[in-house]
This record gives structure tokens, sequence and C-alpha cells, in this order.
């Protein structure tokens, strides 16, 4: 494994719900991982217009969109597509986690930012 290759450390937290004392649903977010050392890389266009959103005008929105690169071992293959991804300042939404090959070397994560 190349140790170079990843140079940035991120936090990973998981969503759990609740019901409040309303019977609506309570979010909250819960530390998973603290400190993964990844490669954050921006996403292509082409894949980030997959998840683009539209308005109630009509209007289509494309967020920030960012792949992620992680060893594959068994705590970061716990990821779920309901985490979110902390780095730096700008927190993230999981949207797709990939184990190319299934070789277990490392996954492919892709997330946008949440505004």
């Amino acid at each position: 494994m190349i140790q170079d290759f990843y140079n940035s450390t991120v936090a990973v937290t998981q969503e759990s719900q609740s019901k409040n004392s309303m019977g609506g649903v309570s979010r909250s977010y819960s530390t998973r991982i603290t400190s993964l050392l990844c490669r954050v890389t921006s996403m292509d266009i082409r894949r980030r217009s997959a998840y683009a959103e539209s308005n109630e005008f009509g209007k289509m929105t494309l967020r920030q969109g960012l792949v992620l690169y992680c060893d594959a071992s068994s705590t970061n293959k716990a990821i779920e597509a309901s985490d979110r991804v902390t780095l730096g300042t700008r927190t993230f939404q999981v949207k797709g986690i990939d184990n190319p090959g299934l070789l277990d070397r490392h996954l492919r994560i892709e997330m946008l930012e949440i505004v």
C-alpha cells in the first residue's frame, strides 16, 4: 500500500432516528469514525449531474461533489449511505459506496455537500 496516497483526515458520523414526545421523528448524529485517513478528489461533472436536484420551480441544482478513497478495513466498510462526512468546516452526505472489483483493497465513497 502506498502510504502517501492518503493525504486527508475526515470524521464520519452516523444517523440515528428516534420518536419525540409529539410522535415525530428526531434525527441525531453520533461519531462513527473520528479520524479516517483518506484521499479526497472532486467528482466528475457527469457523475455529479446524476445527483442533480430540482426545486418546485423546476430549477436544477448541482451541489459540490467529492469522492473519498480509503482502505477497505472492516471499520470503513461499516460506512453507510445515511452517514455524513466532515472535512474541515464542510459537511457532506454519503451518496454511494463502492468496493472496486470486490477486491477489498480500497473503498470509493461518493458524497455531496450539505448546504
